[in-house]
This record gives C-alpha cells, structure tokens and sequence, in this order.
C-alpha cells in the first residue's frame, strides 16, 4: 500500500505542477474561452478582417503543432529557457514577440499543409 500512495503522490504533484500551463488544463481554457469573449466584442475594419481570417483558420492547426509530442520534445520544451535572463520588466515585452513569432512559423506551416492538401485533393 505505500507503494501505491508514492504513485498517487508524485502523480498529483506533477499534474499540481503543470496545471497553469499544459493545454488541457481547466485555467488555458478559462483563459482561452475569456480571450475569445473579449475578442469576439471588437469589430475590425474590412482591411483587418482578411489577414485576422487567414490567422484564425490556421489556429486549430497551431494548437495541433504545440501538442505534437516530437516537436514539443526537441523544438518547444526547454527552449525557450533564456526569456529568463532579460530583466523582469522586460520579459513581458519578449514574451509577447516570441508568441507571436511562434504564432506566426506555425500557422503559415499550416496554411502551407492546407495548401498541399488542396494540391492533392485531401480532404
């Protein structure tokens, strides 16, 4: 039995660990669904409407790429470690470049494999 309760134990403290930023986690979906509601209310010029369309429609695609095992293993995991170094005023202000930067690599990968499974006429 205190087997078992070592399981449990180290169990319950990874998932405590990791329970502000994995994907699936009950606070990146308030988080999310809050975002959505704040975003949903604000109304874009016809000129913004096309390149925000063209970003939304490959997000689900961007969302796959962060929970690919292999790329979060040797590409996400740990890599973005030197965020840490700047100083603590500063490191919103990188954070937000580099979410967009990644935001950005990966919805073009995706909008490249919507792309060629239109090519290929997958559907």
């Amino acid at each position: 039995m205190h087997h078992m309760g070592g399981f449990m134990d180290n169990t319950f403290t990874q998932y405590n660990r990791t329970l502000f930023y994995v994907y699936i986690s009950p606070f990146t979906l308030t988080m999310s669904v809050a975002i959505f509601c704040l975003i949903k209310k604000i109304h874009l010029t016809h000129v913004l409407r096309k390149p925000i369309l063209i970003l939304s429609n490959a997000a689900f695609g961007v969302y796959l790429l962060h929970c690919e095992a292999l790329l979060f293993d040797y590409y996400i995991k740990d890599a973005f470690r030197w965020i840490v170094s700047y100083r603590a005023y500063v490191i919103p202000f990188v954070l937000a470049g580099v979410i967009v930067c990644v935001y950005l690599v990966c919805a073009v990968v995706d909008i490249i494999r919507g792309l060629l499974f239109k090519v290929l006429r997958i559907e």
